[in-house]
């Protein structure tokens, strides 16, 4: 290791001095300076080498880091992206270097557990052959597979059909190998690429734990020939996290429900782990006779019984049944899964989901959603809101609502008059009564409309203490609430050091 310490490596000329200091101080009748190429380096340590570029590269701690918070669960695949489209990326990088480099890294499976292919490059008939060779190096490993664009914002003409050909080809040579894979994730521009569940899986996945069919752009359901009618039984035993477009969710719930069978089964949906997204979906017409047209009621028997945490994203779905009994009954069969978030929804598929039977105990997020409809914001809690608007009345919304905490962001309508509207009464009634926790994020508020309302909390329940919220433990102070701000649209000097010497419980930036 003394020798090693004392390599120095010439990165110009790829030569590398084996002379310590020892051996300067020897004089001439020492060793003289020995000079060796990189290429003249025995496999065996070549591979020690390359062991701790695998070890140190963190492209795929994405995929295997365990996360606690239930809004990591919703996390995009974006930033572990960018990692994967890096061109030196290990061990590709080290494998295009030389023939005898490829030939050290080829023979460790270890090496090709995680495999990225894009379907943007020049995928030829080489470059499909590369990507069997890697799979072939991975031998009987456990695998995590990547297939996506190294450039997700180009787009021409002729990228459609080109895409779907690719994700084809690319998804033929994966298939054999699924039976091993830990995670496969397909992140792609348009959801007619995307392989059908129906029919372009194997019945059983044993060690599949992420399986992600996402795609930039809702434009249908991939064409197969497979007759659906004659799928096997699907058993996907310890799946835990599932993304797939709105085209293949229909699909199967309309040609292959028993699909569903094979997730894991919990009778308590707080403690099944699986989450999941569904994404994109669209039907071909507006007429109500369009086949392609999908009742979100017969979906939630799936989603209730499957998934803990959900978010619906960009879904147009039919929201309302043909009669009263079916609205009866699909109400009843409605259960919502412990955390939902709602991205992009019409508002009469919000509302079918919100108004249906909505229990206390679920976490409900609400993006980008028109709900100036709503009467009363659902007791749910904790209940977050993002980009609803200026248009959305707060104060009659939080009048009577019964929630713990509130987290707001982005909305311009919750302002000042919304933060007097929460320090006051209504008769011997406090507004928002149970609120406990507040958490707002860049909405236009002020640090003395902040303040003003937590006095004015503090003195309604000073006056009747059977007013502090249930969340808020009676230590002996004054403190109802927990806050928490980000940005404000003033910084007034003397609100500042009020919040900071008030209490811990209140947190400005």
């Amino acid at each position: 290791m003394k020798n090693l310490r004392s390599f120095q490596i010439s990165v110009g000329t790829g030569a590398m001095s084996t002379r310590s200091s020892a051996d300067k101080n020897r004089g001439r009748g020492s060793i003289e300076n020995t000079v060796a190429t990189v290429a003249g380096l025995p496999p065996e340590l070549l591979h020690f080498i390359f062991e701790f570029i695998c070890d140190e590269d963190d492209a795929w701690d994405w995929c295997e880091d365990e996360q606690d918070e239930d809004e990591a669960r919703f996390r995009s695949a974006e930033a572990y992206m960018e990692d994967l489209r890096c061109t030196s990326l290990f061990p590709y990088s080290v494998a295009s270097v030389c023939i005898s480099w490829k030939s050290v890294v080829s023979r460790s499976p270890k090496f090709w557990a995680h495999l990225a292919v894009f379907v943007d490059s020049e995928l030829d008939q080489d470059s499909l052959a590369s990507f069997t060779s890697h799979l072939q190096f991975s031998g009987d490993m456990p695998l995590h597979v990547l297939v996506g664009r190294r450039d997700p914002g180009a787009y021409s003409d002729d990228d459609q059909a080109r895409e779907e050909m690719r994700v084809k080809d690319i998804m033929d040579i994966i298939q054999p190998h699924i039976g091993r894979c830990i995670s496969l994730v397909f992140d792609v521009t348009h959801t007619s690429s995307l392989p059908r569940i129906a029919t372009d899986f194997p019945d059983i996945a044993p060690k599949l734990t992420y399986l992600s069919l996402r795609a930039s752009t809702g434009n249908g359901l991939r064409k197969s020939c497979k007759d659906v009618s004659v799928i096997p039984e699907f058993q996907f035993p310890i799946l835990e996290e599932l993304d797939m477009d709105g085209w293949n969710f229909v699909d199967l719930c309309r040609n292959a429900r028993r699909w569903f069978d094979g997730l894991p089964m919990h009778g308590d949906r707080k403690r099944t782990s699986l989450s999941g997204s569904i994404s994109h979906y669209r039907p071909a017409t507006e007429s109500t006779s369009d086949p392609s047209r999908f009742l979100v009621y017969d979906a939630f028997p799936v989603l209730s019984s499957k998934f803990a945490m959900l978010e619906l994203d960009d879904l147009d779905f039919d929201s309302f049944p043909q009669t009263e009994d079916e609205m009866h009954h699909a109400a009843n069969e409605i259960k919502i899964p412990y955390t939902l978030r709602l991205s992009r929804m019409k508002s009469h598929l919000t509302s079918a989901i919100i108004t249906a039977a909505y229990p206390e105990d679920v976490k409900l997020v609400i993006d980008g959603c028109p709900i100036s409809w709503l009467e009363q914001f659902p007791s749910s809690s904790p209940l977050e809101l993002h980009g609803t608007g200026s248009s959305l009345d707060f104060q009659h919304l939080l009048a009577d609502w019964e929630g713990t905490e509130l987290y707001v962001c982005d909305c311009p309508g919750f302002d000042d008059e919304v933060l007097k509207f929460l320090g006051s009464t209504r008769g011997n009634i406090l507004n928002a009564p149970a609120l406990a926790k507040l958490t707002v994020t860049r909405c236009k508020v002020s640090l003395k409309a902040l303040r003003e309302m937590v006095e004015g909390r503090r003195a309604a329940i000073r006056a009747r203490p059977e007013l502090r919220p249930e969340g808020i433990y009676d230590t002996g102070t004054e403190e109802n609430l927990r806050l928490v701000v980000i940005g404000t649209k003033d910084e007034d000097e003397e609100d500042k050091e009020w919040f900071k010497e008030a209490s811990d419980s209140y947190h400005i930036w």
